[in-house]
């Protein structure tokens, strides 16, 4: 394995776990949703792993309900993260948990 392709897998593996904290899912939530292990999903997202298979890489983008080019590309990425971050609502300048958000969503 070269070095180049190892730099890769731990950036994709990077934007996995921000895009997975950023969506408020834990390794257990989107090991489930993406019908993994959570062994695997540390492992990726630690960059431990030998290799990305496509397949994987979008199982775990369609997990995140995230495109595919958000794990590979970080021009996506950051257009993502950025609307992730838009969409929040938020209680004194600081984001609602997830279960607030969805109970204030339903008031509206």
């Amino acid at each position: 394995m070269d070095m180049k392709t190892d730099e890769r897998i731990v950036k994709i593996g990077r934007r996995m776990a921000a895009l997975r904290d950023a969506k408020g899912l834990t390794v257990a939530e989107l090991a489930e949703k993406a019908v993994t292990s959570t062994v695997t999903i540390s492992n990726a997202e630690n960059g431990n792993i030998p290799k990305l298979s496509w397949l994987y890489i979008i199982k775990i983008a369609d997990a995140l309900d995230a495109p595919y080019r958000a794990l590979i590309e970080e021009t996506a990425f950051q257009a993502l993260m950025t609307k992730i971050k838009s969409d929040k609502i938020l209680y004194d300048g600081l984001p609602l948990p997830d279960e607030q958000t969805r109970k204030s969503a339903k008031r509206r």
